[in-house]
């Protein structure tokens, strides 16, 4: 039994031990009998033929599966609890839903399902036995979310379906069958032929998704020995490597690479190799800035949009989580990773300062937090055995690996401790918490001495906090390290250590004085922490008060107890707790008296001691809980004292949870001491006050009241503070309350007594918690019964919960279990308060016997008129009855339901076993309860319908009758939040090489109770909707009436049964398109986000109503014929009367209520489609523009071809390896199963005939309405209209920006848009690399260049009989032909370019007749008068018609050729620059889509042959004097000779063979010329730096010096010296970044080659030169990893020492010459010479900004001598000491320790400015 099942009250243990199997058993026998009738009903429904079961067999077919969702909820309650359950039981329910998974379309029950699989995989992973084929999954995916779809789906429903499954394959990869990860690799690997094509992106996101890495046990491997998976790792890692710079595809690639890592054996992949390129691609990963440049890289390939919606939905932050899971599967014995590591740690260290923040700090928090995460994960697995050398992974960690990688990680944390970011500083606190109990000699005198430094440091006060937060997440890992019998053992809950520490005496006494802590004090340090850390106690300072008690916290739930029996002396901590529980009492309550709300907060009484996140209550309940009898007592007084002499109202909460605790430490002493003072004083303050009678009769002292009375606030204020404090002391009391029975019956009745309001309230809450202590279960001194460590002086055992572990001996929970005298009691209060206000209740709704006149209004009053006392008796009544029902919960018994099965297992098998309490009461009083608030609403509602507040009220007691169970659940939400952080403080991590455990408004008030009811009870939402329609219908109904009935339409179960249920779905759209006349704004409002509602979640047309037919055979179910009529009646026939909203409403619904066109083609509903395109295309021309694009869409869907007529899915096999077809098929079962409702006429008709027949009239119909008088120059100015550019949109920026810049206001539909998500019905494109962002166009409407692309074909296939086609062309062509002459249109031109796009691409017959017509003139006309504002528009255009056709995208389109011809016609020779680029970059548009492949070989002749002409005229135009046009033909160039090079030959096409050979050539040739240029500029620029006699101190080599030949002219070398150096300032600009990304992958002869470089460019005789190559110098310096550095260093304080001694002796030189010297400009003695070593230096101190090394003092030391110096060496010394005086600023206390006397006085004189006084 599990831990948490065995700590049950014992009255519930037996029976979750017996009967929870038992009744999962049957709930699994009973699901497989249901799902076998429902498949038998299914198959039932394909063979019939009966006319009825043609309109509604289908159906069932369909509900067949949705009948099944009522099992799901009842089932996820059984995985949630913690018992084991009979594996087979399990195996059933699984099989079950992956069954229905497989066989349903119908896409809600398929994903409910879904998600319950997911939970079984996830919980049994280990357990069960079971096969999943991947190819099914892979083909629901495909068939849902990859192909276009034949109807509306709501795009929210289609979200979650994918989310789901893409976790359901997640968890199913295990169980795929033997041999998959061969079939998958095969199947997906073809899609990485070319990684331009949006394919590669897509063939990524698919094999890293399906791939499988390893089996479960029970299958027999644990990973596929069939695949080749060192071969595949390294083809996935150039594959990784061929596209730089797109997360997308680095995330995919390393995730599948890093589970490689994980669960294949070492033996199967040598991981050693990849290390260097593996390392280089994590540290590119992490966009940082370096030197000069910018974080992010100005140079990125996007990916696709399908792609990013389908493979990585919110995953901005996963690419930093998966690269510290590969660095720690990485490390090893005898592995590179952790020298790897260590040098990216150097790199990245930096970043984490707090001066050093920016937008790269996110992803390298996340980099923290993963990375202590992982190397835990890891030790855990390693403990556990699963990663043995026996089972053929890499060894074990080791005491030197652990070290090297908490060492490395420390510099992180060190950095992150005080970052501004509160995330990063709470991850560096945690990650020393967890790191500690590894390695706690290397990290624990850290946070101590941090700790030390923070409370010492007058100057560094702000990082109080966080050493505070630090020190107390350690506290656990102090104690335990510091034991003084510190011992080391296994047992049971223990996991093996080490026997030894990881350090040696030598290195443990090193590490104590780097940071001045002894690991030996942790105790005696601990202790004088909780004296040091009370003042910060302060009201004043919140953030310190939460630190200071979270420290307290930790100490509280590390220790056995506080104080020994018989003294306040400490056990564990040397510490008289007497004195600090004093101080720490007082100051405690100071702080509560000063209290005051938090501005910020929501709640206006909230402080910050009980927002999220505060130990205040963890702190009290651990203190009082731990307590030694003398310590308790002395507390116990204290508190006491201050609750009787003080009244706080403000604090109220506050001091209720500490009374709360100090009465659940010790019920009896508390109760004796804290009840009677409070009782007392309550009931004097109230005597002599006015009685009311509200507690029992409505008539005070048997009077009849004749006004409400009134007392003072002063008073009302006491006593409801008092009420509030009793209310918690007696929370926990249960036997303890007995012996007050009278005094607290006397308070309650009190209380209800009171005129008050707010004492009222106080009783009721007194009156709830009375009921709970009494009868429910709670555990009793959960905090003394834990067992203390052995071996570890006191500090006290944490046991762990995962898996089934059962508790030490003698470690169980004590539960109050309620004795017969406290049910006793609590029976007595319900016959007072739950029986007596029934029957008050029942009075006040009679008028019976109150003495309470009512008048006509309803409003009840005394006889005398003095006030409305009726109101004030309800809200009495209604408190008293709240109280009794919040007190009980579930212990009052539920209905008894008369209709349920007898069989008692049959009814019990739909619930889990559990009980908050005793019972109490029986169902007939639930129902009496029920009875009578039933009769009170309908009083309610009648005659006070005004009253909001009772009604509310009333409403909650309704919610707690009718949702048996609601009130513990509310609770349980409420509080887990509260647990996941108690629990997050509470537990140590999976490995611990220390201890021996391994723990780890009106309408909205009644929208919530009747949504819980609706769920518990559904068969009640039949009677609810007729009302919610009649309030959206009748003109008679307010605006708050419709208010509420969206709200509750809105609701999980409503909106289910609506989008389930064609009866209701028919009704609430009639209902909600007749509700235009509630016009104010916030009924507007309401209804439009309700229909934004429905549209996100609608799943498409249902197929069977869930509407039964009456007894006389008649039905009032509306067809869909109706509906679809009654919808075009309101837009067509009154469009002056219907807001434009309901327009764009109504033709919404009508295009979700297009149906897939086999299903029209089956049930005669084609006439429907035809009608309904007839409508939308008219719609083109409609004045509102909302509706135009609205229409597009839905012309998309009708337009399109029948999935019989489409190709298949890319690589989509519909059979297993051995040629047997798969016994599924989503899509022909999708095709059977979908049946609309009720569809009267017409047989079911061929499948491709009819089809065919169907489309042609739809083409006639079409054409009709296109030629209508005046309509195709309507439709396209219309069209025209709906490109909102504002100035300067177009033209020049990528297509974000525009889209950035396009006018939403212009478009009020536009949100309506964005919801319908055309994603599911357009493919995306361009489906090949988005080169120039240009060529994409910034408002090119992609749905409207489809939509004339699919009509043109749909025409064309029928062309041959009565030539639609030409009649489309012939209406189009005048108009068209206007908007391409008016240039100065952009709307017009925008148009029209979306028109030739469509036509062109679908090359139907009559296109192809027309371009040798008109149609190439007006094309080539419109291409050559774009202007630069339009240009980017008209490439779009290109690129479309270039696009290749198909699946893939191989079949070039008919005029593709005609296009590309038409573009290399050459321009005039008088052609100015503008138009020679404009025409470059359309033919850059065109060529973008051509480098894809053709699949068609006759069209290699003609591709080799453009290629050829275009390489030859730009070859020609690279010298154009031009430099916009040379910048055109280098970006042609690069895409040309890019793809050629990267080209596979075919055999046998020596003309291909000659154009590659020649682009090889022409690439030499570049190469060449531009490395001799190259030499010349270098060449050039050395004259000066070489016209000297000697060479740089710091250089390698001697430069000769060389005549170039190039003139004498001063002139015109001043001009080449400037350009040198300019360049070289460039260069070293990007050489920095070439050096931090190249780190792991350069070789050492080239990393040698350009650290010479930087070395001799140091003394470089331009200062800008010299400061870039010193910058340069100390990035190599910081990530250098060998000797380097310090050969760096020795060289140049040998050089710098000798130009100071050189200097002394030329300044006695000069003061005993008589003549004026000046240093020469080049030479050793120039200033560059002297310059360059002291430039070395001082990147040397910049290499180490945040540390300190021992080698830093001797070179700021000789730094400091040459201060004096004036120039630039005088300016770089003073930056340098002003930079590290700022860098080291605030670990000086600890760094300055490091310095000598006299070094510290050159320090401050060169880094502390001169004062004017002395």
């Amino acid at each position: 039994m599990h831990l948490c099942n065995e700590w049950l009250p014992p009255v519930l243990v037996e029976s979750v031990e017996r009967l929870e199997p038992a009744r999962f058993a049957l709930l699994a026998k009973s699901l497989v009998e249901t799902w076998e009738r429902a498949r038998q009903r299914y198959r039932e429904a394909d063979d019939s033929t009966d006319s009825e079961v043609g309109i509604y067999g289908a159906g069932r077919g369909r509900r067949s599966a949705v009948t099944t969702i009522k099992w799901i909820s009842v089932i996820n309650s059984f995985l949630n609890t913690k018992t084991e359950f009979a594996i087979s039981d399990v195996e059933s329910v699984c099989n079950v839903a992956l069954d229905v998974v497989i066989h349903t379309e119908d896409l809600f029950t398929q994903l409910r399902w879904a998600q319950t699989l997911v939970r079984i995989l996830a919980k049994y992973k280990h357990k069960l036995r079971i096969t999943i084929p991947w190819r099914v999954l892979y083909k629901i995916i495909q068939t849902v979310h990859s192909q276009r779809r034949q109807s509306y789906g709501g795009t929210a429903l289609l979200q979650i379906h994918l989310a789901v499954f893409s976790t359901l394959i997640h968890r199913a990869r295990r169980f795929f069958p033997l041999g998959s990860a061969h079939e998958i690799w095969e199947e997906f690997r073809p899609g990485f032929s070319d990684l331009d094509h949006n394919d590669a992106m897509e063939a990524v996101g698919y094999l890293a998704l399906f791939m499988p890495t390893c089996r479960a046990k029970q299958l027999g491997e644990r990973w596929d020995e069939s695949g080749k998976w060192s071969l595949w790792v390294e083809e996935w890692m150039e594959l990784w490597s061929a596209v730089p710079r797109c997360n997308y595809w680095g995330l995919k690639w390393l995730s599948l690479l890093t589970r490689c890592m994980k669960h294949l054996p070492s033996h199967a992949v040598n991981w050693e190799p990849h290390v260097p390129s593996l390392f280089a691609l994590f540290l590119n990963a992490f966009e940082v800035p370096v030197g000069k440049c910018q974080a992010q890289s100005p140079i990125h390939r996007g990916a696709p949009s399908e792609a990013m919606r389908m493979f990585w939905p919110n995953q901005s932050g996963v690419l930093s989580k998966i690269i510290t899971k590969a660095i720690v599967l990485l490390l090893g014995p005898g592995s590179s990773a952790q020298e790897r590591f260590d040098t990216l740690v150097n790199f990245l260290e930096q970043y984490y300062h707090p001066s050093n923040g920016g937008s790269w700090t996110s992803s390298l928090e996340r980099l923290l937090r993963y990375l202590v995460y992982y190397f835990h994960k890891r030790l855990a697995y390693e403990h556990r055995g699963e990663w043995s050398e026996a089972a053929g992974y890499r060894p074990p960690l080791g005491k030197a690996e652990r070290k090297a990688f908490v060492t490395a990680v420390l510099k992180f944390v060190a950095r992150a401790q005080f970052s501004k970011s509160g995330t990063m500083a709470g991850t560096a606190a945690n990650c020393v918490r967890q790191l500690a109990y590894v390695e706690p000699e290397i990290v624990l005198p850290f946070a101590l001495s941090r700790f030390e430094t923070a409370m010492e440091t007058v100057t560094a006060t702000h990082q109080l906090v966080s050493a505070i937060t630090t020190i107390a997440l350690s506290v656990r890992a102090i104690l335990l390290a510091s034991s003084p019998d510190r011992m080391e053992r296994q047992d049971e809950y223990a996991i093996d250590f080490d026997k030894e520490s990881t350090m040696d005496d030598g290195e443990q006494g090193q590490l104590n004085g780097e940071y001045g802590v002894s690991l030996a004090l942790g105790r005696e340090l601990i202790a004088e922490a909780m004296l040091r850390t009370l003042p910060g106690i302060d009201a004043n300072d919140p953030p310190k008060t939460v630190a200071t008690l979270q420290f307290y916290y930790s100490v509280f739930s590390s220790i056995g107890c506080i104080g020994e029996e018989d003294s306040g002396k400490g056990v564990v901590i040397p510490l008289d707790w007497s004195v600090w529980l004093e101080e720490f009492l007082s100051r405690m309550l100071t702080l509560l008296m000063h209290l005051e709300p938090d501005p910020e907060s929501s709640n206006e009484s909230s402080t910050f001691l009980i927002q999220g996140g505060s130990p205040f209550r963890q702190t009290m309940e651990l203190l009082f809980g731990l307590l030694s009898p003398a310590l308790y007592r002395q507390g116990l007084r204290k508190v006491t004292k201050f609750i009787q002499t003080s009244v706080l109202p403000g604090a109220a909460s506050e001091i209720g949870i500490l009374c709360l605790n100090v009465t659940n430490a010790n019920p009896v002493e508390a109760s004796r001491a804290l009840l009677p003072p409070i009782i007392e004083s309550i009931l004097s303050l109230l005597e002599g006050t006015p009685r009311t009678g509200g507690s029992g009769g409505l008539a005070p002292d048997g009077k009849k009241l004749e006004k409400w009375p009134i007392i003072s606030d002063a008073l009302e204020t006491s006593v409801t503070y008092y009420l509030n404090v009793i209310c918690t002391i007696i929370t926990f009391g249960g036997q303890a309350l007995l012996p007050y029975k009278e005094q607290l019956l006397q308070v309650i009745a009190a209380a209800f007594d009171a005129p008050s309001n707010k004492i009222c309230g106080g009783g009721k809450w007194v009156l709830s918690s009375l009921l709970g202590s009494l009868i429910h279960y709670f555990p009793l001194d959960e905090v003394k019964e834990r067992v203390s460590l052995q071996g570890a002086s006191g500090v006290d055992r944490w046991i762990g919960t995962k898996g089934n572990k059962r508790p030490p001996p003698g470690m169980k929970l004590k539960w109050h279990i309620p004795c017969p005298e406290e049910v006793g009691f609590a029976n007595e209060l319900l016959d007072l308060h739950l029986k007596g206000a029934l029957a008050d209740l029942v009075k006040l709704c009679s008028d019976d016997g109150t003495g309470i006149e009512k008048d006509g209004t309803g409003e009840g009053r005394s006889k005398n008129g003095n006030g409305n006392v009726e109101r004030e008796y309800f809200r009495v009544v209604l408190l008293r009855l709240d109280a009794a029902l919040w007190g009980t919960w579930t212990c009052l018994p539920d209905f008894s339901h008369a209709n349920t099965v007898k069989d008692e297992e049959s009814v019990e098998l739909l619930s889990v076993v559990g009980s908050i309490g005793v019972r109490v009461g029986t169902p007939s009083l639930r129902e009496e309860t029920a009875q009578v608030l039933h009769m009170a609403c309908e009083y309610m509602m009648k005659e006070r319908a005004d009253d909001t507040t009772n009604m509310t009220l009333l409403l909650r007691i309704i919610d707690s009758v009718a949702n048996y169970g609601a009130g513990e659940y509310g609770e349980w939400a409420h509080a887990k939040h509260a647990w996941a952080h108690d629990a997050r403080n509470l537990t140590e991590p999976r490995v611990n090489f220390m201890s021996d455990n391994d723990g780890y408004g009106k309408s909205s008030s009644a929208r919530r109770p009747l949504e819980r009811i609706l769920k518990r009870y559904p068969s009640l939402i039949d009677y609810c909707l007729p009302t919610l329609n009649e309030s959206l219908l009748s003109t008679a109904e307010t605006d708050e009436a419709a208010m509420g009935a969206c709200a509750l339409y809105a609701s999980r179960p409503i909106m289910r049964r609506v989008t389930q249920d064609w009866h209701s779905m028919s009704q609430f759209i009639v209902a909600l398109l007749g509700s235009a006349h509630h016009e104010t704004v916030k009924a507007q409002g309401s209804i439009g986000e309700l229909f934004m509602f429905f549209v996100l979640r609608y799943g498409g047309v249902p197929g069977r109503p869930w509407h039964k037919r009456s007894s006389d055979g008649k039905s009032d179910l509306v067809s869909y014929r109706e509906l679809v009529g009654k919808v075009r009646d309101m837009v067509s026939h009154a469009p002056e009367t219907v807001h434009w909203r309901y327009t764009l409403m109504a033709n919404t619904t009508l295009m979700l209520l297009v149906a897939p066109e086999y299903t029209a083609s089956q049930v005669g509903g084609q006439e429907l489609r035809r009608e309904l395109a007839d409508h939308f295309l008219s719609s083109l021309a409609s004045d509102l523009p909302p509706l135009r694009p609205l229409a597009v869409i839905a012309l998309l869907v009708l337009i399109q071809k029948s999935p019989a007529d489409q190709s298949p899915p890319m690589r989509l096999s519909t059979s297993d390896p051995s040629g047997k077809p798969w016994n599924i098929s989503i899509q022909e079962e999708e095709h059977k199963g979908h049946q609309l409702p009720d569809m009267e006429g017409g047989e079911v008709a061929s499948s491709h005939g009819g089809a065919q027949l169907h489309r042609q009239q739809l083409c006639e119909t079409l054409i009709k309405v296109i030629q209508r008088e005046g309509f195709p120059g309507t439709m396209l100015s219309n069209l025209a209209l709906d490109h909102h550019l504002a100035e300067g949109a177009a033209g020049a920026g990528d297509r974000s920006t525009g889209q950035a810049r396009t006018s939403r206001a212009a478009d009020p539909g536009a949100s309506l848009l964005r919801a319908l998500g055309i994603w599911t019905l357009v493919m995306e494109w361009p489906r090949s690399k988005n080169r120039d962002s240009l060529h994409v166009g910034t408002v090119f409407s992609l749905p409207t260049a489809e939509f004339w692309e699919r009509l043109m074909d749909m025409f064309a296939d029928f062309s041959s009989a009565v030539g639609q086609d030409e009649v489309l062309l012939n209406a189009i062509r005048e108009p068209l032909e206007a908007a391409i002459a008016t240039v100065d249109d952009r709307q017009k031109q925008c148009m029209a370019a979306e028109v030739v796009a469509g036509l062109l691409h679908s090359g139907g017959p009559a296109v192809v007749r027309a371009w040798g017509s008109w149609l190439r003139s007006t094309v080539t006309q419109a291409l050559q008068q774009c202007t630069v504002e339009l240009m980017s528009e008209w490439a779009a255009c290109v690129r479309y018609i270039a696009t290749g056709k198909g699946q893939c995208g191989l079949t070039p389109p008919k005029l593709r050729r005609e296009l590309v011809v038409c573009l290399m016609e050459p321009v005039p020779a008088s052609a100015g620059s503008g138009q020679i680029v404009k025409r470059l970059g359309l033919l850059g548009a065109c060529l973008g889509e051509m480098m894809v492949p053709p699949a068609d070989e006759s069209e290699d002749d003609f591709d080799v042959a453009l290629k050829n002409a275009l390489l030859d005229e730009l070859q020609e135009m690279m010298n154009n004097s031009a430099r916009q046009v040379r910048e055109a033909v280098g970006k042609l160039l690069s895409m040309l000779c890019g793809k050629l090079l990267k080209k596979q030959l075919k055999a046998g096409n020596k003309d291909e063979e000659a154009l590659v050979a020649k682009v090889n050539a022409f690439c030499k040739f570049l190469v060449a010329r531009a490395s001799a240029l190259a030499v010349k500029i270098q060449a050039l620029g050395n004259r000066r730096m070489t016209s000297g006699p000697g060479t740089s101190r710091l250089g390698t080599t001697d430069v000769v010096d060389e005549d170039m030949g190039m003139g004498s002219s001063s002139e015109d070398g001043d001009g080449q010296e400037a350009f040198r150096w300019m360049e070289t300032v460039r260069a070293f600009k990007l050489h920095a970044v070439i050096d931090y990304k190249h780190t792991f992958v350069l070789e050492k002869n080239d990393l040698d080659s350009l650290r010479a470089m930087v070395l001799t460019l140091l003394s470089d005789p331009q200062l800008e030169v010299r400061e870039i190559a010193a910058s340069t110098l100390a990035g190599l310096l910081k990530g250098a990893d060998d000797d380097w550095p310090a050969s760096v260093r020795s060289r140049c304080i040998e050089a710098t020492s000798a130009s100071q001694a050189a200097a002394k002796g030329a300044k006695k030189i000069r003061m005993q010459s008589t003549t004026i010297t000046t240093l020469p400009a080049t030479g050793p003695g120039s200033v560059p010479a002297k310059h360059g070593p002291v430039l070395g230096l001082s990147a040397c101190v910049l290499s180490s900004p945040y540390d300190l090394p021992r080698w830093l003092p001797e070179v700021l030391m000789v730094l400091a001598r040459s201060s004096h110096e004036k120039g630039p060496i005088g300016n770089t010394v003073m930056r340098t000491f002003g930079e590290f005086k700022r860098t080291h600023a605030d670990t000086w206390m600890v760094h300055g320790k490091s310095f000598s006397e006299e070094q510290l006085e050159v320090l401050g004189n060169l880094t502390v400015s001169p004062s004017y006084f002395v």
